[in-house]
């Protein structure tokens, strides 16, 4: 059995448990929860190989997998190309780009004119986060039709709104204020997919563990 090293407030983490409960593979999983400071006791080459982050994925023949998207990949198998391909892996990838930057920035504590800027590229994502989603809800028909019934499940999968609910929680978890900026229809998205199966199966695998940033979309009912 693979086994997944992984901490609870790590938004790529998070995204890679939200993957495997879509893919319906929680159960072939074993999840190692290391806290931060376990991590920081980690040197590079050892458990978490060279990178040393997590998450982390070690195989059942032993090969490490660093790096969430590749661990997604892995998970994916042959259905990975054509998810990435699709327009769910295009926005996901989009998503992830643009508002790490934002996270990062946050996180080193971005004042003044770096402040400034990073809110223009955090209202800028949004829109992009907006677009894009309203675009795919409304291409979801005609998509249906193109893909291959076996890889329909992962091409037409809400992992792109896994990477957004995910990354915008722990930017507002820094800066609540910016709740303002979230537009209604994305808000009404984040909620309704917080009844999913597979929100709700990363969600309780995270409350097992202590954690600084909710799991739910902040001003949610959850």
């Amino acid at each position: 059995m693979a086994t997944l090293y992984w901490t609870a407030d790590s938004p790529f983490c998070r995204v890679v448990l939200w993957t495997a409960a879509t893919l319906n593979l929680e159960k072939e999983l074993q999840l190692k929860h290391l806290t931060w400071q376990e991590l920081r006791n980690i040197s590079a080459g050892e458990t978490l190989g060279n990178a040393a982050t997590v998450p982390c994925l070690q195989t059942d023949s032993g090969i490490l997998i660093s790096d969430s998207l590749r661990i997604i990949a892995y998970l994916m198998k042959d259905s990975f190309s054509a998810w990435l391909l699709s327009f769910d892996g295009e926005t996901y990838r989009m998503a992830e780009g643009q508002l790490s930057r934002v996270m990062y920035a946050l996180y080193d504590g971005a004042q003044n004119k770096a402040y400034e800027k990073i809110h223009k590229h955090w209202l800028r994502a949004l829109l992009c986060a907006e677009t894009s989603l309203a675009k795919r809800l409304a291409n979801a028909s005609e998509s249906n039709l193109q893909v291959n019934p076996a890889e329909a499940n992962l091409t037409n999968s809400t992992l792109s709104i896994a990477v957004l609910h995910t990354f915008i929680s722990f930017c507002l978890s820094m800066q609540p204020d910016w709740r303002r900026d979230i537009p209604h229809e994305l808000e009404k998205i984040f909620m309704e997919h917080e009844k999913s199966v597979e929100f709700q199966s990363m969600r309780s695998i995270i409350s097992a563990h202590i954690h600084g940033v909710p799991c739910n979309f902040p001003g949610s009912a959850g």
